[in-house]
């Protein structure tokens, strides 16, 4: 597998929770159920956030994607895993506003979010397409920051059947953060690559240098 661009610079993943639940700082999760949405993944995850913001005797809960329904039962109190730029927006819309805390403003160190992949054979095969679709991707980009109403009428127009208030409310959430660029910084993966490693989001030493490739 390689890595071959980006389309977000900063984590996208929060911890979620109920507004007026009485958490308003990590350590009010002690003694809590914190549930998880990607086995092998998200709760690696949140035992690294329970660790690194001083967590105690918490309980971890598979909730998959039943976040809403998880948190409104009580059987979760919050849960690891949610986009902070969909989630609260479509929870708010439910009548249940949410807060959330940024992991990477709690330990977590800074990662790219909604990467683009391709297998190492297919790279090579097809490296010069690869180019001319970040470099396609890129123009996107830069023509949304600079003309973000233009650029949703633009996608209501392509996909009629979206649902326009809730994706509205997601892409005003999500288009200033996407990256200037589709670049991979090797440094920051490296960085990532030795915290999962240590926090068992991974198994085995990655070789980033090998990983992330330009066409």
């Amino acid at each position: 597998m390689r890595a071959v661009g980006r389309l977000v610079g900063t984590p996208l993943t929060t911890m979620l929770f109920l507004k007026g639940s009485g958490i308003s700082a990590p350590a009010d999760l002690t003694g809590k159920k914190i549930g998880y949405t990607v086995p092998g993944m998200m709760d690696h995850l949140a035992d690294a956030f329970a660790r690194m913001n001083g967590i105690r005797e918490y309980s971890l809960v598979n909730v998959g994607f039943t976040i809403l329904q998880a948190l409104v039962s009580g059987e979760a109190d919050a849960v690891m895993g949610p986009f902070k730029n969909y989630e609260p927006a479509a929870m708010e819309m439910e009548g249940y506003p949410a807060g959330f805390f940024e992991i990477e403003r709690y330990g977590i160190p800074l990662y790219d979010e909604l990467v683009f992949v391709t297998g190492a054979r297919v790279f090579e095969k097809r490296r010069d397409e690869i180019g001319r679709f970040l470099e396609a991707l890129e123009e996107g980009i830069s023509f949304t920051l600079e003309h973000p109403g233009e650029a949703l009428e633009i996608y209501f127009r392509a996909v009629p059947e979206a649902p326009r208030e809730m994706e509205r409310k997601a892409f005003m959430a999500t288009y200033p953060l996407f990256g200037p660029d589709t670049k991979l910084d090797e440094k920051r993966w490296k960085a990532f690559a030795d915290f999962a490693l240590e926090y068992g989001l991974i198994e085995k030493e990655v070789n980033v240098h090998e990983l992330l490739v330009r066409p």
